[in-house]
């Protein structure tokens, strides 16, 4: 129960955090301030936090265990959180030294990216495959990996353009159905049975 009240906290906080990136993506997307500038500082620091909460909700999946109880499918699961604890770092980095350029901690960026693309990946199918979480939020961390890796390479440029800020709002908009699907999520300790019902 401990452990189904973590992913519940975690997923409310998923769900704050998600509308805030929406709010983040407007900020970029229609102020777009200049690097440096106060109003950078802010979405910037605005951004690193909600890589933390992401964070957060991610180490609320992988709480109640939802890909088995196994060694390797609880590495796996917890490399979504140590992955989006590296983005964060990133965005640290960013913030020390106030700029966007290459500099020693924004390398956490691309490891923690390659590293949370393909853990998510993996996890969404355990997670569907091991069938201890029930209904539609069985299928939520694939169709969320899924979406993060196609919508990842139309992001490809530094400079942003309207196919990458799209790609980037489905993404915040799947970010919060995870969230709604780690708060709503009834986990079951058996799997399925599949044989028929006895009368």
């Amino acid at each position: 129960m401990e452990r189904i009240r973590q992913a519940r906290t975690a997923g409310t906080i998923g769900i704050v955090v998600g509308v805030l990136w929406l709010v983040e993506w407007a900020l970029e997307a229609f102020v777009d301030p200049s690097i440096g500038s106060p109003t950078w500082y802010l979405t910037q620091t605005l951004a690193t936090a909600l890589l933390l909460g992401t964070a957060v909700l991610m180490f609320g999946l992988a709480a109640p265990h939802p890909a088995g109880d196994g060694r390797v499918a609880r590495t796996i699961l917890a490399l979504n959180w140590i992955a989006w604890l590296s983005l964060t770092v990133g965005g640290i980095g960013f913030l020390t030294q106030g700029n966007e350029d290459n500099g020693p901690l924004t390398v956490f960026f691309p490891i923690g990216g390659i590293l949370g693309t393909l853990s998510l990946l993996v996890s969404g199918i355990l997670v569907a495959v091991k069938r201890r979480v029930l209904g539609w939020q069985r299928w939520a961390v694939l169709i969320f990996g899924i979406g993060y890796l196609l919508l990842g390479f139309l992001q490809g440029s530094d400079e942003p353009t309207p196919a990458s800020q799209a790609a980037e709002l489905v993404q915040y908009l799947l970010l919060v159905l995870l969230a709604v699907a780690v708060r709503t999520a009834t986990p079951t300790t058996t799997q399925p049975s599949t044989e028929p019902a006895r009368v």
